[in-house]
């Protein structure tokens, strides 16, 4: 199934329907992870959609860290 047509308005559709609880949900853990992985860790992010986790947290964090992104 192909669910482009909704890309370019899901971060609005998202807030509109579920205030900021998929936010909250998205990053609930990071501190623990980010506080027990090394810098130089490799990170594998799946299924984030359009890239807000990758934005918070693994371009910050881990700039060293082999990072790989798969949707």
């Amino acid at each position: 199934m192909d669910f482009s047509f909704i890309a370019p308005i899901y971060a609005i559709l998202e807030k509109v329907v579920f205030g900021g609880s998929l936010h909250r949900a998205r990053v609930a853990h990071l501190d623990t992870i980010v506080s027990v992985l090394p810098q130089t860790a490799s990170v594998l992010v799946a299924g984030d959609g359009d890239g807000r986790l990758i934005g918070i947290c693994f371009f910050k964090e881990f700039l060293s860290a082999h990072r790989s992104y798969w949707d």
